[in-house]
């Protein structure tokens, strides 16, 4: 039986935005993200055109001002971090495959031991349900979290709370630790055709829809990797991101994430907070224990060994990766593969604690 047509409602139940209105918000948060970049430059912060937005937009999100991103930001980003990554492949990457086999195992026995921790934490000492707690428990893919806690009719705020802690967190102290610098290349003028760089966009662009159908994770992060592997080693193109494209992303980047707080009731959420910085102090302790064993086991570089197997904020490693002297394919490598596990394992852990209600 059909269910009759409703009127869609915000959580509040009143009327959502409409088109025009939208529009106008999304240019104001634009404009707010600029304001935060320019002023953390002037200020001298460290990475920012990235901070500066994430700090600015978040300010305003948490003052109550409806401040959002389009959906096809994160695509976007996802596009073109891809040809930054791909860019840097080179031959060296054939020597690095056997050593990748020991890191990725211990990148899995590293994700067991997180989810049951913090499932068991969530479970027995905050007594959530079990599918709040397993949702809250998988490192990152968070879209795809929220995805089924919706359909599945969960405290979807909650478990978006839950991460979205555990990102900010990621995103603000990396960086500040480990400033981003444009990415080292001899510019767009000098080497790189206009016209070559917009067919390899247009070319990742559907490289990035095939893999959407294909229920890809990070579709277009993927179709970026796989359209400029081509136009480099099938075609002998030489394509990278120019350094003021590269500021793009992190401005958008640092946007998008200071308005993903959007929506969720901050002052409901208050008695959740202590919960989520356990969660986060373990998800770290856990994090930085595996990526010491790698460092030591494998001589891999430790901030390599961590931008690999951090939980989350995929775009944000990857971005510092590609700014300092580190192994951005490797980062990407393991981050994906996370990605890739977890979205093929979530449905059948969910339906597992569904069973037991």
């Amino acid at each position: 039986m059909e269910r009759p047509p409703v009127t869609p409602q915000t959580a509040d139940g009143t009327q959502p935005p409409t088109a025009p209105t939208r529009y106008r918000w999304i240019l104001v948060t634009l404009a707010t993200g600029v304001a935060g970049g320019a002023l953390a430059q002037l200020l001298g912060l460290p990475s920012g055109w990235l901070l500066g937005p994430l700090f600015l937009v978040l300010a305003g999100v948490i003052g109550g001002l409806p401040l959002q991103m389009p959906s096809a930001t994160a695509p976007l980003i996802g596009l073109l971090l891809g040809i930054s990554i791909a860019s840097s492949i080179n031959h060296r990457l054939l020597e690095q495959l056997p050593h990748w086999g020991i890191s990725l195992a211990l990148m899995l026995l590293m994700l067991a031991c997180l989810m049951s921790i913090l499932y068991l934490y969530y479970r027995r000492r905050c007594l959530w349900r079990r599918e709040d707690a397993l949702l809250s428990a998988i490192p990152g893919n968070l879209a795809i979290i929220m995805m089924f806690a919706l359909e599945s009719g969960l405290r979807a705020e909650r478990i978006a709370f839950v991460h979205s802690v555990r990102l900010i967190f990621l995103v603000s102290c990396l960086p500040l630790i480990f400033p981003l610098q444009p990415v080292a290349t001899t510019g767009l003028e000098a080497n790189i055709p206009s016209l070559t760089l917009l067919v390899t966009l247009v070319a990742a662009f559907l490289c990035g829809r095939l893999a959407a159908k294909l229920r890809a994770p990070a579709p277009m992060l993927v179709g970026g990797l796989l359209a400029t592997l081509l136009a480099r080693f099938g075609l002998g193109w030489e394509v990278s991101i120019p350094p003021l494209l590269f500021t793009f992303i992190l401005l958008l980047l640092g946007t998008s994430l200071g308005a993903r707080l959007a929506g969720i009731d901050l002052k409901a959420m208050i008695p959740v907070l202590g919960n989520a910085l356990v969660g986060l102090v373990v998800t770290l302790c856990i994090t930085t224990l595996f990526a010491l064993l790698l460092s030591t086991l494998l001589g891999v570089p430790l901030l390599q060994a961590l931008l690999a197997y951090a939980p989350g904020g995929i775009e944000v490693m990857i971005a510092i990766a590609l700014s300092l002297d580190v192994d951005a394919t490797f980062v990407a490598g393991h981050q994906i593969t996370r990605m890739l596990l977890m979205s093929a394992l979530l449905p059948l852990m969910l339906a597992w604690a569904q069973r037991y209600r």
